[in-house]
């Protein structure tokens, strides 16, 4: 052989041969040379391209193909897909449970994970694809408040006497669920009441600043914020004592 041979699948290559015998008789004869393929090649992702980055919300339903890979082989070999979960032999990368944040039986953790993809071609060469998931909230409910009853300060208590604490609540998990308090404007002064935005502890922000006589009641208007916007809005009177 004067070239390496190359497994083709259209073409049978032949070899003719010629036989003299002292220069007097001669026969011809064709031998058909049948090229076994050898699988030397590895297969080779071309769908999804690298990096694959996949957002996935929680209300995705199950059963939901979020992304189908694909390798190619030079080989003309059959390909099998392996997933470290969730996935089939074709290919396609399937959300295969519930991911309800809200739900404890569930566990998003971490949040964000990198999925193995493995392509083997006949079971012999395999090619790894990483997949990184980032699991998404969804802002499902808004913020919640049980009615309480009203509070009350002294009219001589001083700067930073706690008064009250408004605590609502939310459903969600994740930033959603994070809630932040802050006081809106009302016919209560700005520099006599504040609230703490993380705890909702509502405190005085003056000091002999309150008279019973002149006015025994506030009410305060209160605004409660998820990381999603949604917003509660509560009236919390407080009582002045003498």
């Amino acid at each position: 052989m004067t070239q390496p041979l190359v497994f083709l699948t259209q073409l049978r290559p032949c070899l003719h041969l010629d036989g003299l015998d002292g220069l007097i008789s001669s026969t011809a004869t064709q031998v058909v040379i049948h090229v076994l393929a050898v699988n030397d090649h590895s297969p080779v992702f071309v769908r999804p391209l690298q990096p694959v980055v996949l957002n996935i919300s929680e209300s995705v339903e199950p059963g939901t193909v979020v992304v189908t890979v694909k390798a190619e082989d030079l080989d003309g070999d059959l390909i099998q897909y392996f997933f470290g979960s969730g996935g089939n032999p074709n290919g396609a990368l399937i959300r295969p449970v519930n991911l309800d944040a809200e739900d404890k039986s569930v566990r998003l953790s971490p949040l964000s994970l990198v999925l193995l993809v493995e392509a083997k071609d006949n079971l012999v060469h395999t090619t790894l694809l990483d997949i990184t998931v980032n699991f998404q909230y969804v802002n499902e409910f808004a913020p919640e408040f049980e009615a309480t009853t009203t509070a009350g300060v002294f009219e001589n208590a001083t700067l930073g006497q706690r008064i009250a604490e408004v605590t609502a609540t939310d459903k969600d998990s994740g930033p959603d669920g994070t809630l932040s308090y802050s006081l809106l404007t009302s016919d209560v002064p700005t520099n006599m009441f504040k609230i703490n935005p993380d705890t909702g502890l509502i405190a005085l922000a003056c000091s002999n600043c309150l008279d019973f006589n002149e006015k025994n009641f506030y009410t305060l208007v209160i605004k409660v914020e998820d990381g999603n916007y949604s917003i509660l809005i509560i009236r919390k009177t407080i009582c002045i004592y003498n």
